[in-house]
């Protein structure tokens, strides 16, 4: 399954990476696939799932590889999907955070609830 995520968190960056890149983002990759694996729903299988999880996985590699890039001479731009990322103009790290919350909805079906909620408040 790393890598179908890594074919994907590809072609999200429309950009042919060297081999030493290429590493670091499946690193990235296979991070991500552990993290939204651990996060399932007791009974859900990776395979009832997968068409949300491996784009998901994707997203969020892609969150921590430019991350890991945005201090870099080269401009980041492309788009996944409803999500536009731009490194020039704007605040970059903002921009990030819509590939966490793009990542979120996919799996928001598969994954417990860890939003905010109130308990016990009087009215």
């Amino acid at each position: 399954m790393i890598s179908n995520i890594l074919a994907t968190a590809t072609l999200f960056l429309g950009e042919v990476l060297p081999q030493d890149e290429q590493q670091v983002l499946e690193g990235f990759c296979t991070e991500a696939f552990n993290h939204w694996s651990r996060r399932l729903k007791d009974g859900v299988a990776l395979e009832a799932c997968q068409f949300a999880l491996v784009p998901a996985c994707a997203l969020t590699a892609l969150e921590g590889f430019l991350m890991g890039r945005e201090g870099a001479a080269a401009p980041i731009s492309f788009t996944a999907g409803e999500v536009s990322l731009r490194q020039e103009g704007g605040n970059f790290m903002i921009r990030l955070q819509g590939l966490r919350a793009a990542a979120e909805r996919l799996m928001a079906p598969y994954v417990p609830d860890e939003g905010f909620y109130f308990r016990g408040v009087r009215g």
